[in-house]
């Protein structure tokens, strides 16, 4: 536990505990995934195993290609997750509803009014504009806006396509964050103790 304890007294390392804790935060906000809620939790503890296996790894011999090679992986997982991050925000706006009363809970659907994921009584009432605006919405609205309803407008394949794909992105996200705040830290322990010893000469 030496090594998560030498991450931990950087700033870096703090972020990087921070990142892990972020996604069970998550858990208690409308951004969950609405098909598996507890996903926030099961990546929260990804996270932190991450961490502590970057941290515990065995490094080789402090040189420059060393602390390239983790500056490198750094910067590459920050943005791997960056872009899931992103990923998954469209993901939510895109392929889930938020219901309009007080409790504002959030549904999974298939990926918006997409005619090939819609069902054939969804798209046939869109062709007749039977419901103003044909969003997903007022295709809820027009089908009494329950969750037995869903099934009515979107194939249950792409729902479930769609709330895998939201779970993924989530966890990839949230372990690819951590994961480069850990070689960050890592990369700037090392460069440290490289500086000490040619201070020390």
């Amino acid at each position: 536990m030496k090594g998560v304890i030498n991450l931990l007294s950087s700033y870096q390392g703090i972020l990087a505990g921070l990142g892990s804790i972020i996604p069970g935060f998550l858990f208690f906000t409308n951004y969950a995934p609405p098909l598996f809620r507890e996903v926030t939790i099961l990546s929260s503890a990804l996270c932190i195993a991450a961490l502590v296996f970057i941290t515990e790894s065995p490094t080789p011999r402090t040189t420059a290609s060393t602390l390239k090679r983790h500056r490198k992986k750094s910067v590459r997982y920050l943005v791997l997750g960056f872009i899931m991050a992103l990923l998954y925000l469209f993901l939510v706006s895109f392929t889930t509803v938020v219901t309009p009363d007080a409790e504002k809970e959030r549904w999974q659907i298939g990926f918006d009014v997409q005619p090939w994921n819609l069902t054939h009584e969804a798209n046939v009432m869109i062709e007749n504009k039977e419901c103003p605006h044909a969003t997903s919405h007022s295709l809820l609205l027009c089908s009494g806006f329950t969750k037995e309803s869903i099934e009515l407008v979107w194939k249950k394949g792409y729902v479930y396509l769609a709330g895998i794909l939201l779970i993924l992105s989530f966890t990839l996200g949230s372990v690819f964050w951590t994961m480069g705040w850990a070689y960050l830290s890592k990369w700037k322990l090392n460069n440290k103790k490289k500086q000490t010893k040619i201070t020390a000469r």
